[in-house]
């Protein structure tokens, strides 16, 4: 048994879960119910299976799954708008006193965490690239989606982080506690953390263009594993400096999903950037170098093997 037949199997594994999980959580309020995890358990299984669907190169089975992952991340968007609408009172009230002891506990032990991941963040990607670097096991044999959709990947991640500088400008590389201008305008009326959204998409894409596809689920659940942790600590900078308009803004704009609606109301969101090009291009040297470097890396690749 090859490793990608255990990857379908704990995809599959992850779908009957949700529906146990499911179950249980029905039997126990007395009517048919869909807890938050059934839709999160969907997400990773779907993940899994697409990754798995796209190896076996089964066009029906790609397609079942990718459709799936829309529907699995719109109900997550709902669920979220749903608790955004709660004052942060109300939304305390309705936790059991020993569940909101242990989410306080669980969340400052995050915040903590999420402080030394800050400043470690350029490093923490380095195992995964060694292993899209020096892996040649379980490849995908695809050139033509390889060679297309890892590279529009990579666009479409540069191009969020691009358009997301213009308007946070100095404040994305700051190290130190302090926040200074509580950005709300550009993509960050659609999301909160776009930034971080652009770094996934890049690493997601290399990936890609490694061949390495069954890295793309463990890239994902490491990469929110670790900026979760960041964004909890970052969100506390901002209700110091930013009490009463950092919660308005938390309430509005989700943290990882995009609000559609944004989209829709854009005009009113729009604002000239704050920076301009040639000082964005400055600040993300570093990183277009760095794709730039691993481009050729991925070709020599290709190549080598």
């Amino acid at each position: 048994m090859n490793w990608w037949v255990i990857t379908g199997f704990i995809g599959q594994a992850a779908f009957f879960m949700r529906f146990l999980i499911q179950w249980i959580a029905s039997e126990k309020k007395g009517e048919s119910y869909f807890p938050i995890y059934f839709w999160y358990l969907s997400l990773a299984g779907g993940i899994i299976l697409l990754a798995y669907a796209i190896h076996i190169a089964d066009p029906v089975f790609t397609a079942g799954q990718a459709c799936g992952l829309v529907v699995y991340l719109r109900n997550l968007m709902l669920i979220y708008k749903g608790r955004r609408k709660l004052v942060p009172a109300q939304a305390v009230a309705i936790l059991p006193e020993e569940k909101r002891i242990m989410q306080t506990d669980i969340k400052r032990i995050a915040v903590n965490c999420g402080s030394w991941l800050f400043k470690m963040r350029s490093y923490t990607p380095i195992p995964i690239i060694l292993i899209m670097l020096f892996c040649f096991r379980w490849e995908l044999e695809n050139e033509i989606l390889v060679w297309s959709c890892g590279p529009l990947l990579l666009v479409c991640g540069e191009g969020l982080r691009l358009w997301s500088l213009r308007y946070i400008g100095k404040f994305s590389r700051t190290r130190k506690k302090k926040a200074r201008e509580l950005v709300t305008a550009g993509p960050y009326a659609f999301i909160r953390n776009p930034l971080y959204l652009g770094n996934l998409l890049i690493l997601v894409g290399f990936a890609v263009m490694s061949e390495l596809v069954w890295l793309i689920p463990v890239i994902i659940i490491l990469f929110f594993i670790q900026y979760q942790c960041i964004v909890l600590w970052e969100e506390d900078c901002l209700r110091e400096f930013f009490p009463s308009a950092a919660e308005d803004y938390f309430r509005r704009v989700p943290r990882w999903l995009p609000n559609l609606r944004g989209f829709v109301n854009y005009p009113q969101h729009f604002l000239r950037p704050y920076y301009a090009w040639a000082n964005v291009l400055r600040r993300e040297r570093n990183t277009l170098q760095a794709i730039i470097v691993g481009c050729i890396a991925m070709m020599v690749k290709e190549f080598i093997s």
